[in-house]
């Protein structure tokens, strides 16, 4: 494992390519699923360690050890009891698995894009994006691609817990219900199963029987606080359970905020974030589009701040009922992306690269490829001529295509 930078020039920082999922261990490692770098970073906050723990310079698939492994647009990430890493390898449409000794392989996916449930091997998922583990050892996979909530089970079985298949928004037992590309996971110790529903604003949690009902979230893309059902998000994505109080952290990634919803009381809190993008420390800081949150028992909030290229953590309350405000910094990452890849012009291009759901992301790309060619000579079929400047999509402009037909995923 390499420590310190990504290749061997010495000059380059230690930083991310939009870091997406992030997950502590029980000696508070944290693992950061570095995306635009196709590899897992470990770091140690408390002597400022950092290195590369799975994956090489390029995007691919290959299980190994370390570095001799591949991994294609990596985003969730959990630890299993025994304190294993499990990764949704999206692209490769895959879970991995990269051991404390850091070598990986594959737990479930056969690499083709779909969906079939059966042994693990033969399994198909359509860009998996969150993954989450129980303290029986089961995974849980958002398959975001397929609008479904699907198991791993201890013996090597993949099974659908939840979701119809059919984007949409419904509560019910199992495959009654419905998501719309749900994005991050989380599992808490009863069993519960908490989820990030992207597209629907909503934080949704799944029984240990497998019944779906909304936790949190009126449905309205927005930022009021206050009773769960009630409060509004901006496409929810990373997703955490404290293990202190039990209570749901989220990052709301288009509200630049991190969230909280309390199981006690029932209220949708704000713990830090402005709703505007930037890059502030601090009693007032400021995240840019904060895709993975993870919590330690210390009650240490982990963010990976994927707009920024940092990943930052924000400080405990000073008592469950203080009304200080928590204190946050950052822990790795300078507001500016480390390529192992070739870069791209994130903000110019953010809505239609960077920010959909990958199969959104796809279908986006190819009708935009038909309307140029069969527009006029000059003039896409969408009426703007080829050299205009598109003018930059934000999150709230997604909500047309989430709400479309099932055309876009």
């Amino acid at each position: 494992m390499q420590e310190g930078s990504y290749d061997d020039d010495e000059d380059l920082l230690p930083g991310f390519n939009f870091p997406d999922g992030i997950c502590i261990d029980a000696s508070g490692h944290i693992y950061v699923a570095d995306g635009g770098n196709h590899r897992i970073v470990r770091l140690d906050g408390s002597d400022g360690e950092f290195l590369t723990f799975a994956g090489g310079d390029t995007e691919g698939f290959a299980d190994g050890f370390s570095q001799n492994a591949l991994f294609n647009g990596p985003t969730g990430v959990a630890v299993t009891p025994s304190g294993d890493i499990l990764v949704a390898d999206q692209e490769n449409h895959s879970i991995r698995k990269v051991s404390a000794e850091g070598e990986v392989s594959t737990v479930a996916g056969c690499r083709e894009e779909g969906f079939r449930d059966g042994p693990a091997a033969e399994a198909m998922f359509n860009c998996p994006t969150g993954v989450a583990c129980d303290k029986h050892d089961n995974i849980f996979v958002v398959d975001g691609g397929n609008h479904r909530i699907r198991k791993v089970s201890v013996d090597g079985i993949v099974s659908t817990v939840a979701g119809s298949g059919k984007k949409g928004y419904q509560d019910g037992a199992g495959a009654q219900a419905r998501f719309n590309h749900p994005g991050g996971i989380a599992a808490d110790k009863e069993g519960n199963i908490y989820v990030a529903d992207y597209g629907n604003h909503r934080i949704r949690v799944i029984s240990a029987e497998g019944n779906v009902k909304t936790l949190a979230g009126s449905g309205k893309q927005g930022s009021t606080d206050g009773a769960a059902l009630a409060a509004e998000f901006s496409f929810p994505q990373g997703l955490a359970v404290d293990p202190l109080s039990g209570d749901v952290l989220v990052a709301d990634y288009g509200n630049e905020s991190i969230r909280m919803v309390s199981l006690k009381t029932g209220l949708v809190s704000t713990v830090a974030g402005t709703d505007e993008p930037g890059f502030d420390d601090g009693d007032k800081a400021s995240f840019n589009q904060p895709r993975g949150v993870a919590c330690d028992a210390k009650g240490n909030i982990y963010v990976a701040d994927r707009g920024n290229h940092a990943v930052r953590i924000i400080s405990p309350a000073a008592a469950p009922s203080s009304s200080s405000a928590r204190v946050t910094s950052t822990l790795a990452g300078f507001g500016q992306p480390v390529n192992a890849m070739p870069p791209r012009d994130h903000q110019e291009d953010c809505a239609d690269e960077c920010c959909l759901p990958a199969p959104m992301m796809r279908k986006l790309k190819s009708k935009r490829a038909v309307a140029e060619e069969d527009g006029p000579e000059g003039m896409p079929a969408t009426g703007v001529p080829r050299d205009a400047k598109a003018k930059p999509k934000g999150p709230a402009n997604l909500s047309a295509l989430l709400q479309g037909d099932d055309s876009w995923g």
